[in-house]
Parts: structure tokens; C-alpha cells; sequence
């Protein structure tokens, strides 16, 4: 992962352990179900200069479209040095998030429709466990020493502040929005033997159009393994557009009944009152159209849910 290759650049993104809100140093935030706040992060093999994308459970999950999207918005807003023709992107192999073919398929018509002229290759490299830490984890392992020294966290503002000082915050709806990536499966097939596939490398066609092959070893190609489009019949890249996706997902009436005796706990009865920094909080449970003042998270079309990787959990190439 550290090798420098030339004409190459090469970056590493995975999400974090779910953070919750309010964090409370309380008997009863032990028991109870806390709003969930993602941190998708993007960082060079160096570890410098990581970005962080943020989201609420209240304004989407954390599937292959959030993952998607983010690295989509990272990519546009790279500036790729002139001499750069490959692009690597290191992940852990997380079938729900990271290793399926929705991230393929927005790679693709990343690279057909947005990329510059000169990048003709990506390479999508899932690490095994068991000899190095991925870049990433060691991003979270500086922020997590850092909310460690913070016992309460009510807003998500705080969040930010505290992950500022590691890296670049950027929050869903202001900074980077979601698209329909899933969308595109109408015109793409799946790749197939993706769940072994160590490799997966995206490159233009000599002509026109974009194709894809998987490898199942590191450092050999398969002389057997062949590059395939993955269009369907009679479909075309450059009419597959990405469509916005509105934000808004729906709280389990579980976890926002645990989430009010748990502020009353913690605040008080009036607590959206008295307390102003719980305020934004009650907001989020008026549009659930459950009265503040009086469940487990699903992934999308049966998506396989993944925990996030735990910081002494080691990886090799």
C-alpha cells in the first residue's frame, strides 16, 4: 500500500464506528438508543490531509449510496496532478458499504464522465486483515483520542469542531449531497465474483467507454480474466445521468421513545426548553411526528450491514 508507483496516486477512504448523539457520561445512555452521526473518511496512504463526510441517521443510512456519493464528491473536487494515470483506492472488502457493485458503477461513470483525460485506470484493493493498519484507521485512531477527552457531546456542531482538528469537515446537504447511484443498475449489470476479488480495475476503452475486470491475487493478473463493459443491451454510459437524491430517512419509533426518556434523564422533563443545546434535537423528533413533550438501523433493499472496522483490527497487501 505505501509502495510509490509512478504516474500514480493513491488513496484510502472507510467509515467509522458509528458516533451517537447526545454522547452522556450516564447510566441511562448505556441502555438507551442515541441518535447515530457518520463519519465517511478519505485520506492519502500518507494519512495526510484526510477529509471527513458527515451525515445524520435522520438524513440517510449507511449503505452503498452514502458511500458512493461521498467518494463521488471527493473525486470531483480532487485535483489530480498532470501526470497521474492511475488511480488506486484501498478499502476494507465490506459487501454493504464498500465492496459491491454500486461503488463500481459510480467509479465507472466517474472515470467516463468526470475524470481528467489523462487518469486511464482505477484500482479498487480490498487489504486483508492481519498486518498493517489501514490509513484510515489511523485517522480514527487521532480523532477517538481526542473525543476522549470529552465526555459530553450534545450537538453535532461539537462534533465537527472536534474532528476539524484532524482533517476537513464536510456535511451532507451543505457541502455534498447524495445521488441515485442505484439508479444506474438499470443500465449496468453486476460484476460478477466480486466477494473474492482482491482487485477490481476499472480502466477507458481504447476507443471510447469504460470496462471492468476482476483479479483474485494482488501482484498477478489472470491471463483468463477478461475486461467486460457490464452494460446491458442497447444501453450507452454517456446516458446514464446521476440524479439527487433528497435527504430525509425515517427514526425507528424504538430508538426515538429510548432517545426521550433518555433526555429527560439527562435534561429534564422540559429539556428541549432549558436545555439550548438539545434544541436541534427536538426538531428532528417533530418531523418524526412523534411529540417530544409527552428501532435498529436497516440497510436498503436487504444490504448487507457491516460494523465498522475496530482500530486494532490490522490488514495486508
Amino acid at each position: 500500500m505505501k509502495e510509490e508507483q509512478p504516474n500514480t496516486v493513491s488513496f484510502c477512504f472507510d467509515l467509522q464506528q458509528v458516533q451517537v448523539l447526545p454522547k452522556v457520561p450516564i447510566q441511562d445512555a448505556f441502555y438507551a438508543q442515541q441518535l447515530s452521526f457518520y463519519f465517511f473518511c478519505v485520506t492519502a496512504t500518507n494519512c495526510k490531509n484526510p477529509v471527513f463526510y458527515s451525515w445524520m441517521e435522520s438524513q440517510a443510512g449507511r449503505g452503498a449510496t452514502e458511500i458512493s456519493s461521498a467518494l463521488l464528491d471527493f473525486l470531483q473536487k480532487t485535483n489530480f496532478a498532470p501526470d497521474i494515470h492511475t488511480l488506486r483506492l484501498f478499502s476494507d472488502g465490506c459487501g454493504g458499504q464498500n465492496k459491491n457493485s454500486f461503488v463500481i458503477h459510480m467509479l465507472m461513470l466517474w472515470l467516463y464522465h468526470f475524470a481528467p483525460g489523462t487518469i486511464k485506470k482505477i484500482e479498487l484493493i480490498f487489504p486483508v486483515r492481519g498486518h498493517s493498519y489501514l490509513p484510515a484507521d489511523r485517522i480514527f485512531g487521532r480523532v477517538e483520542k481526542i473525543l476522549r477527552r470529552h465526555a459530553v457531546i450534545k450537538t453535532p456542531e461539537k462534533y465537527w469542531e472536534l474532528y476539524h482538528q484532524v482533517g476537513e469537515i464536510r456535511k451532507l446537504g451543505s457541502d455534498w449531497s447524495l445521488v441515485n447511484i442505484k439508479g444506474a443498475s438499470l443500465s449496468l449489470k453486476k460484476l460478477q465474483g466480486i466477494s473474492s476479488s482482491k482487485r477490481i480495475i476499472i480502466k477507458r476503452g481504447k476507443t471510447s467507454g469504460v470496462a471492468v475486470k476482476s483479479e483474485v491475487l494482488y501482484r498477478t493478473d489472470d491471463p483468463t480474466k477478461k475486461y467486460q463493459t457490464l452494460l446491458k443491451p442497447k444501453k450507452r454510459l454517456d446516458r446514464i445521468e446521476l440524479c439527487e437524491v433528497p435527504l430525509g430517512r425515517e427514526i425507528k419509533q424504538k430508538k426515538v421513545v429510548s432517545l426521550k426518556k433518555l433526555l429527560v434523564a439527562l435534561s429534564g422533563a422540559q429539556w428541549y426548553s432549558t436545555d439550548p443545546e438539545l434544541k436541534w434535537l427536538a426538531e428532528i423528533l417533530e418531523r418524526t411526528g412523534i411529540n417530544y413533550n409527552d428501532g435498529d438501523d436497516q440497510y436498503e433493499n436487504g444490504e448487507e450491514a457491516c460494523e465498522c472496522v475496530e482500530n486494532d483490527e490490522n490488514y495486508f497487501i
